[in-house]
């Protein structure tokens, strides 16, 4: 079992999970995303890189890649942050 820290910076609420985290999981970022929540996980994988993003919004997983390997990305709409992340200069998003 995970251990959770929660608080808010500048009007963004986050929790930082320790151990096992749950938010890690596509379902939970699903759950939390409901009602206009969005969710954003950066698991770190440490002993089975790569650290893998996702972004959740609206009760369903949008993209979702891992760092190093993002030409294999997966979700609902996977290339969502593709010219945003072009646009500030990442060489390797294409």
């Amino acid at each position: 079992m995970g251990v959770a820290r929660i608080g808010e910076s500048q009007g963004w609420a986050f929790a930082a999970e320790y151990g096992e985290a749950p938010g890690t999981r596509h379902d939970v970022l699903e759950g939390i995303s409901r009602k206009g929540v969005e969710a954003v996980n950066l698991d770190p994988q440490a002993f089975h890189p790569p650290s893998v993003f996702s972004y959740a919004a609206d009760g369903e997983l949008l993209c979702s890649f891992g760092l190093g390997e993002e030409r294999r990305r997966w979700g609902t709409r996977p290339d969502l942050l593709q010219e945003d992340l072009r646009t500030a200069g990442c060489r390797w998003w294409r």
